[in-house]
């Protein structure tokens, strides 16, 4: 008896496999692939830093590891600095793979890479405003690493960091009779100057002057400038003093608005850092400032 046709049609559909993807495909679905697995990755971090930043601005000890971190981090953003203090709270210094075998070192076997995140391409937005893509950055610690010895920043004398602290400033500083020596500074922008008591010994005069150039920078509080001064004592080996609470017009916002905050924070320690580095780089490099000279 003849088997009815229908039956080998089912046979047919048992026995073929799929066709596989062509490889045009296959890129293509890799791709979707990789840039989900990129965007999760994305969220989790800026959720990470979000839940850090809400503690850091909730918590005074959280505040100075935050300062501390961000001291030692230098130029690294904020975002960065609040996920390093969750997966990696001693990093000093970080870099790709490559990086460092480019300056003559290796990761340590079994060492494990920590995402950050790092600028990409801007793009424009659906309203014309210009938004900046992030990827993933993957790095490792100095302290995950062997090899070449590292050159390490100088540690100045004191002298030469608050001298770097007060040259080339955005607007004049200056001594003052008039500033009560537990003030320290005071900055007076509708005379565009940055007043100092005369008397004060060298940390108490980094502090203050720094205080007030975060204040002629843009730090719309007392307590900002604070956090930006400290940054800056941590870095250069002064005397930090440390906020014992938080304000709570801080202390109340949301996880993202504190972010932003302690971003903002770090920006105008880092413009200051870099204009008091250019300044103690040519202590060391004489040449820089000839070249920095007109010629008359």
């Amino acid at each position: 008896m003849e088997t009815p046709r229908e039956t080998y049609d089912a046979l047919f559909e048992e026995v073929v496999r799929e066709i596989p993807p062509q490889p045009e495909q296959r890129q293509l679905m890799d791709k979707a692939a990789w840039s989900a697995e990129q965007k999760a990755l994305r969220e989790e971090l800026y959720a990470l830093a979000d839940r850090v930043a809400d503690r850091v601005l909730s918590d005074p000890a959280a505040l100075r590891q935050f300062i501390e971190t961000q001291a030692r981090l230098g130029g690294e953003s904020a975002v960065n600095t609040l996920i390093l203090m969750e997966k990696y709270p001693e990093a000093a210094r970080t870099h790709t793979f490559e990086e460092w075998k480019r300056m003559g070192r290796s990761v340590q076997s079994g060492e494990q890479a920590i995402a950050l995140l790092a600028r990409g391409r801007e793009y424009v937005r659906e309203d014309g405003t210009t938004g900046v893509f992030m990827r993933i950055r993957k790095v490792f610690d100095v302290r995950q690493t062997t090899g070449r010895a590292i050159k390490q920043r100088p540690i100045h004398g004191e002298y030469n960091r608050i001298k770097a602290l007060l040259t080339d400033t955005p607007v004049p500083v200056c001594l003052s009779e008039e500033v009560p020596a537990t003030v320290g500074a005071v900055y007076l922008p509708e005379q565009g100057v940055v007043n100092v008591a005369r008397g004060l010994e060298g940390k108490a005069l980094f502090f203050s002057a720094a205080r007030e150039l975060a204040r002629e920078s843009g730090c719309q509080s007392t307590f900002l400038c604070d956090c930006v001064a400290n940054i800056l004592c941590s870095r250069y080996h002064m005397e930090p003093h440390y906020p014992d609470r938080i304000p709570e017009t801080y202390a109340n916002l949301e996880p993202k608005a504190k972010r932003a905050v302690l971003a903002d924070i770090r920006q105008v320690a880092w413009l200051i850092e870099r204009r008091m580095d250019r300044d103690l780089d040519r202590l060391v490099n004489p040449r820089e400032k000839q070249q920095d000279t007109p010629e008359r």
